[in-house]
């Protein structure tokens, strides 16, 4: 048992070449601000090279003196499918079909399969390496760097502004160029402005005497978050004392702390207290 791979010219081309060019355009966003994408244009490139393998099965063995002989064909791939594609790829259902020869031939599917293997390994390499001297080759993996170095960009962003990777799309293209810099700067402002708020939230309660708080009793006349007895709050200082809720609730949240709901308890009396 041994496979054989037969050499056949194709009539027609390979017309599924590489595009050229890789480009980047806009398109409007729901937002209404312009959103950059990317996509492959222009010509493809051509693919000359018509040779095609067709790929068989032969057993051979003598049986009352006689010489018997018997071919499965596998299938015929072409020259540039060699490049793009695993054999078992270009195969018709191809477990069914290797195990159906495999059980004429009186043996396991992993045998038939190494028969092929072995054979199309080396060819296929070749043809790899001869490939990859092409235009086509070296164009498209400049493509795919660029794409690459494209989605590092914006996870990189992401994680630096803490925002969403979408953002990256209205700011810069794929090729990394700036073109929207009002959006950019954006950005960055309600980055500081988080950045900023969130830093105080964290001072204002770091500062806060919770001894006080507690040794009188939470109460709602007693001390708020200033520290001060009085109960009267202006419209802006309400708004923070619910921002400090939020913040604190989340942080302390039995869900969270895997706790008891101690410190959720002693927020609620907050709350009450600073009558928000």
């Amino acid at each position: 048992m041994y496979c054989v791979i037969q050499e056949i010219q194709r009539k027609k081309p390979n017309t599924y070449g590489a595009y050229k060019n890789l480009e980047a355009y806009s398109f409007s966003s729901v937002a209404g601000v312009p959103k950059y994408a990317y996509h492959y244009t222009g010509d493809r490139f051509e693919r000359p090279i018509k040779m095609a393998y067709k790929i068989s099965i032969h057993e051979s063995k003598r049986v009352n003196g006689v010489v018997t002989k018997k071919q499965y064909a596998v299938t015929t791939v072409d020259y540039y499918s060699l490049i793009d594609w695993w054999i078992g790829d270009c195969i018709n259902s191809p477990e069914k079909k290797i195990q159906a020869m495999a059980n004429n031939l009186n043996t396991e599917s992993a045998a038939v399969w190494d028969l092929i293997n072995n054979k199309i390994d080396p060819l296929q390499e070749r043809i790899k390496t001869e490939f990859q001297q092409t235009d086509e080759y070296k164009t498209h993996a400049e493509h795919e760097r660029i794409i690459k170095k494209y989605q590092e960009e914006k996870a990189k962003f992401a994680k630096l502004y803490g925002c969403d990777e979408s953002e990256y799309d209205y700011i810069f293209n794929v090729f990394g160029e700036l073109m929207n810099k009002e959006y950019y700067d954006k950005i960055i402002n309600d980055h500081r402005t988080k950045r900023s708020y969130h830093e105080k939230t964290y001072s204002n309660y770091s500062n806060f005497n919770w001894s006080s708080f507690q040794n009188n009793g939470g109460s709602s006349d007693s001390y708020n978050l200033f520290g001060s007895k009085t109960n009267v709050y202006t419209d802006a200082e309400k708004s923070m004392l619910k921002n400090f809720y939020k913040t604190l609730s989340k942080a302390y949240h039995p869900d969270i702390t895997k706790s008891d709901s101690t410190e959720m308890q002693l927020i609620n009396k907050l709350k009450e207290a600073w009558g928000i």
